[in-house]
């Protein structure tokens, strides 16, 4: 059984009990007697409900701890854990140093429209997001019975931008780049790889004879074999006769080549070449559009490009209306051949 003692330095009423695990709990709870022993019956009540139903009393931990926890994890985990230590940056600041089950839906709807005054709605979804894995966690990690994040709705996104080069533009493109940034232009265009898995890629994953390249390590973590055009293995074979490294792509000094680098020369080359809103990931999105403007059908496209999502790859669809066309008239066909 619990008790009640009077805490003579605050005034308070204090309950000193154990919960369904055990654990010996001092909580201040009234600064009046018959208050306080009225809440050490409920919190008595509560600990005898959750011993029946098995329910196992939350683990007290203040969201700047957690959030550290929870990047230490994901740093072992995920791929994309430097994504949620920068949405944290905002998170943490909001939440200070609340407990967890103090953090309701009231205080994220709070958050969510205020984050919005100064970012996008597709910034904002970010951050929820990382909330509510990490809320998610939680709950497996004995911090929370549910997530609060359960009854917050995200904001409405576009389509997300599709800025694609021209075939002009692409031809000025290249003639503005360094020697050893076209390489990896052209093959971005004529594969749909992400930056990041073409500066990964080695020779190794190189297959010119039967015109393949492996993706093993994506971004969705579903490796995947990437055909290779007449124009790619063209730029491959020809980095192939020099080369000194075991990465594909390299610096002007043969070096493998810097995310960085490869940032800033292709910045200079498209300011060369007058063209404006444009960056290294578009070139995937230019691969995608002329895929589409080629009528290669949508889910060829969307194996391509790897894509996990078909959403993400409808996109692209309005650039090739005489699918549609097409496919309408194949119907009509159809139709008059079986007299339907």
């Amino acid at each position: 059984m619990g008790r009640i003692y009077r805490d003579l330095r605050t005034g308070w009423y204090v309950a000193d009990y154990f919960d369904a695990a055990g654990k010996r709990h001092r909580d201040k709870v009234s600064r009046t007697l018959p208050e306080a022993r009225q809440k050490l019956a409920l919190l008595e009540g509560k600990v005898i409900q959750d011993q029946l139903l098995g329910i196992r009393p939350l683990k007290r931990i203040r969201f700047g701890e957690y959030a550290r926890r929870y990047l230490e994890h994901a740093r072992a985990h995920t791929r994309s854990w430097s994504r949620y230590r920068s949405c944290l940056k905002s998170l943490q600041p909001f939440f200070g140093n609340l407990y967890l089950t103090a953090i309701d839906a009231e205080m994220i709807e709070q958050y969510k429209q205020a984050r919005r005054a100064n970012v996008t709605p597709a910034t904002v979804n970010r951050d929820l997001q990382t909330l509510r894995r990490m809320l998610n966690l939680a709950m497996a990690w004995g911090y929370l019975h549910e997530s609060p994040m359960r009854f917050v709705k995200l904001f409405r996104e576009s389509t997300g931008r599709v800025r694609y080069l021209t075939r002009k533009e692409f031809g000025q493109l290249l003639q503005h780049c360094p020697p050893h940034i076209a390489p990896i232009v052209t093959v971005a265009v004529h594969t749909g790889m992400r930056q990041g898995e073409l500066l990964s890629l080695t020779w190794r994953d190189v297959d010119l004879e039967n015109g393949f390249l492996s993706v093993n390590d994506p971004k969705n973590a579903t490796p995947r074999k990437v055909p290779l055009n007449a124009t790619a293995r063209v730029a491959l074979s020809a980095l192939r006769e020099g080369a000194s490294s075991v990465k594909v792509f390299c610096d002007g000094e043969g070096e493998p080549l810097p995310s960085r680098t490869l940032q800033w020369q292709f910045k200079r080359a498209m300011k060369e070449a007058d063209i404006l809103d444009f960056r290294f990931h578009d070139l995937r999105h230019t691969c995608a559009s002329w895929l589409a403007m080629a009528k290669v059908p949508v889910l060829t496209i969307k194996e391509v490009l790897g894509h996990k999502d078909i959403r993400m790859t409808l996109r692209y669809a309005h650039l090739a209306p005489d699918q549609q066309v097409d496919a309408v008239r194949r119907l009509d066909e159809f139709t008059r051949a079986t007299g339907a």
